[in-house]
C-alpha cells in the first residue's frame, strides 16, 4: 500500500512546488504602487544615489548626458550630526552636460535645478529604481550602441543598455523637476 502511495504523494508534492508560487506570488517580488506610503528611500546618510542617462541622439557620437543626484541636503547635514537618526526629507539635483554630440573629455555638467523631494517624488525615485533593476535583469548581454541608463549607490551599480525604448528616466525627470523650471 505504501509503495503505491509514495509515487502519488511525490507527484502531488512536485505539483504543489511548481503551481503554488504561480497561484500565490510573493508580494515582495511585485512592484509597489507609486502612491504607496511604504515606498521611501530611507536614510542615505552622507552618500548619494546617482541616476545616469546617456542618450544616443547623435548616432555613433553618442548624445547628451544627464544626471540626477538624490542626497541628504547640506542644511540637513549641518542640523543632523548623527545622520543615522535622520529621517529626511531628501534633496535632488538635476545636471545636464554641456556637450551634445561629441565624446570629448572636457564634458562638463551644468546644474539645472535643485529641489527638496516630497514623499510622492521619493516614491517615484524608488519606483524608477525598481523598474530599472527588473529591466536590467531581463536584458541581453550589454551592447554599446543606443541609450544607456544606470543607478549607482555606494559600490552598487545597475546598468541598462541599449535601451532606446526606455522612457522612465524622462518621466522621472519630469515628475521631479517640472515645477522647478
Amino acid at each position: 500500500m505504501l509503495q503505491k502511495l509514495a509515487p502519488v504523494l511525490f507527484v502531488l508534492a512536485c505539483a504543489a512546488f511548481v503551481l503554488l508560487p504561480k497561484l500565490f506570488p510573493p508580494s515582495h517580488y511585485q512592484l509597489k504602487d507609486i502612491g504607496s506610503p511604504e515606498l521611501h528611500i530611507g536614510n542615505l546618510g552622507f552618500d548619494t544615489l546617482t541616476l545616469y542617462a546617456h542618450y544616443s541622439e547623435c548616432g555613433e557620437w553618442g548624445g547628451h548626458r544627464e544626471i540626477i543626484h538624490v542626497y541628504m541636503s547640506e542644511k540637513a547635514r549641518r542640523n543632523s550630526p548623527d545622520f543615522s537618526q535622520w529621517k529626511g526629507p531628501l534633496a535632488a539635483t538635476w545636471l545636464l552636460d554641456t556637450i551634445g554630440c561629441s565624446y570629448r573629455p572636457d564634458r562638463k555638467y551644468i546644474k539645472q535645478a535643485v529641489i527638496q523631494l516630497t514623499a510622492a517624488q521619493e516614491a517615484s525615485v524608488v519606483h524608477y529604481a525598481q523598474a530599472l533593476t527588473i529591466r536590467s535583469f531581463k536584458q541581453a548581454p550589454p551592447s554599446h550602441a543606443g541609450n544607456a541608463f544606470s543607478l549607482r549607490y555606494h559600490s552598487t551599480r545597475i546598468e541598462l543598455y541599449p535601451a532606446d525604448d526606455w522612457s522612465k528616466f524622462d518621466e522621472l525627470r519630469t515628475q521631479l523637476f517640472s515645477a522647478a523650471r
